[in-house]
């Protein structure tokens, strides 16, 4: 594999590991410190609002400026947050919230932060075709891997380690900043001049169409896995468990991704690439209906492991095909615009859902949950089955 995908490999792994506890230790730790259900919610939209202005900046700077040093500006904010969690005072830790974290997780929703632009539109430019599929497929597997290493030492800390709160979010501050400073090894790609002054046209007007409509599908199905992403570790605390019990649900949620997200590729050459997305995003939407029926952890556990696995398992698929829609010279700027139709739906979700459950109404947040978040899927599908159909005329007249 190429060196640049190399160091992004790495750099994403690094990043995993601290984030892959973060998405379940944070509304605990919050509520930790007397944050109400209210509270989280405001904490959520804003950490959404702060992603998606992020996500916007970061996608312009990289198609116009430099997609490498861009990468270490955003690499680096999280190391202000994790500093200001590790201090335990509620108002410092409130303001982490402005520096590009997200708490979706391993479940989806707001997506990966202010860096996903970039190493996406980085990884397509090194990368084409199906194997551009096995790229992305192989950096989730590794990253997820790196993701289980960490969900399990956080489960070690928690039993172990009275202050586990800080000495976990310490260490993702850590592997932050060496992940930070490993992407300077990643070497730039320089455009010819007449590109480039093609590049300073700031609106992507050759991918716009197609941008509006994957934005407008992303969009409405972060609406609604905003509506419980954040509170799934919340409700399980709810009925019993502890906070060792949810760190090991999410340990066994990640091997799940990985060991499903092995087979995108395959996934993919059966199906197709949308119906591939079609028929795992739909599955993994339509299964967040069932987590409140039956109000045992051990239930909801085994209802939420299968529904991410599935859900994460198209996304693989959907990178390489959106990087397939957008124009090249584009790809930064057309996922930011679609990571911000993803990231303010889910935080108007998570501050509606806080609202929600604070009420004790789980049954109708999941359920509204399930329902709003298929529209995904469906509106995919909708927009773009007539450029899968004709890409599989095309494969067969080639025959």
């Amino acid at each position: 594999m190429d060196r640049d995908l190399n160091v992004l490999l790495i750099t994403r792994a690094l990043r995993t590991f601290g984030m892959s506890y973060l998405s379940f230790l944070l509304p605990i730790y919050l509520r930790s410190l007397k944050f109400s259900y209210a509270e989280i919610g405001i904490y959520v939209l804003l950490t959404t609002l702060s992603s998606s202005v992020l996500v916007i900046v970061s996608g312009f700077l990289g198609d116009l400026w430099s997609k490498k040093y861009t990468l270490v500006l955003m690499s680096g904010l999280p190391v202000v947050a994790y500093a200001l969690l590790v201090s335990g005072l509620p108002s410092l830790v409130f303001l982490s919230s402005l520096f590009g974290i997200t708490m979706g997780g391993g479940g989806g929703g707001a997506g990966g932060g202010p860096v996903a632009p970039l190493t996406s539109s980085m990884i397509a430019e090194r990368s084409s075709g199906s194997i551009r599929t096995k790229v992305y497929s192989f950096m989730m597997v590794a990253s997820t891997i790196t993701g289980v290493a960490g969900s399990v030492l956080s489960s070690a800390v928690i039993s172990f380690v009275r202050d586990y709160f800080v000495v976990l979010f310490a260490l993702s501050l850590i592997l932050d900043l060496v992940s930070t400073v490993l992407v300077l090894l990643i070497r730039e790609k320089r455009e010819k001049a007449k590109e480039m002054k093609e590049e300073k046209k700031v609106i992507p007007r050759r991918s716009l169409t197609t941008i509006l409509k994957v934005s407008f599908a992303g969009g409405a199905g972060s609406l609604g896995l905003g509506l419980v992403i954040p509170f799934i570790p919340l409700y399980m605390k709810h009925l019993g468990a502890s906070d060792l019990m949810v760190s090991e649900a999410y340990d066994v949620s990640y091997a799940a991704i990985a060991f499903v997200t092995f087979f995108s590729y395959r996934i993919e050459s059966a199906l197709g690439s949308l119906n591939g997305i079609v028929v795992l995003r739909g599955l993994g939407s339509a299964l967040l209906i069932a987590i409140p029926l039956f109000p045992s952890f051990l239930y909801v556990a085994l209802i939420y492991v299968v529904r991410t696995a599935l859900y994460q398992a198209a996304l693989p698929m959907r990178q390489n095909m959106t990087m397939d829609l957008y124009d090249e010279k584009e790809r930064s700027r057309g996922a930011s615009i679609s990571g911000l139709f993803r990231r303010l739906p889910y935080g108007v979700g998570s501050s509606l859902g806080s609202l929600v459950i604070a009420q004790g109404l789980y049954l109708l947040d999941f359920f509204g949950a399930g329902i709003v978040s298929l529209l995904d899927p469906v509106l995919y599908y909708y927009f773009f089955k007539k450029r899968e159909k004709k890409e599989q005329e095309e494969a067969k007249a080639s025959r």
